[in-house]
């Protein structure tokens, strides 16, 4: 999953408040450290329903979908915390954007697309940690929704 997940793939970021309405943005970038922790990188300023909810209940949903065959990975957990990332975590933002241009690239999408999304200020990056729940298939196909074991 984790050589998944730095492969450049799309990530949608999703919680629900605490009176239950559901909120999602657009996640910048993804590792998963050496706890087996994942950390999503993203706007504050975009994504600020999203980290509002999380701040919130904890909870967090994420999907993982790499553009050039639709492959996709949805975590859930249930322990989210939200945390500034700034500038420590600029490499990481800029590898995983060279790798998702790469992917959409090829799909009709110039780098001035990506690059309105990834130009975000050090001070406006969010770090969400949070340690995977649940993990399920959600390729399009046979197999979809099927739960995948997570390792700890």
């Amino acid at each position: 999953m984790a050589a998944f997940i730095a492969q450049g793939v799309a990530h949608q970021v999703g919680a629900c408040t605490p009176e239950g309405r559901p909120c999602i943005s657009r996640a910048l970038a993804a590792r998963v450290e050496g706890d087996g922790r994942v950390m999503l990188l993203v706007s504050g300023e975009s994504a600020y329903e999203v980290l509002e909810a999380i701040r919130a209940t904890a909870r967090v949903a994420v999907n993982f979908t790499l553009p050039e065959n639709f492959r996709s990975l949805h975590l859930k957990g249930i322990d989210a915390v939200v945390e500034p990332a700034g500038s420590p975590c600029r490499a990481l933002l800029e590898e995983r954007h060279t790798a998702f241009q790469a992917q959409v690239g090829p799909l009709g999408f110039p780098p001035e697309y990506t690059s309105a999304w990834y130009s975000v200020a050090d001070e406006d990056l969010r770090a969400i940690r949070f340690t995977p729940m649940a993990a399920w298939n959600q390729t399009p196909g046979p197999g979809a929704g099927g739960a995948l074991a997570l390792r700890r």
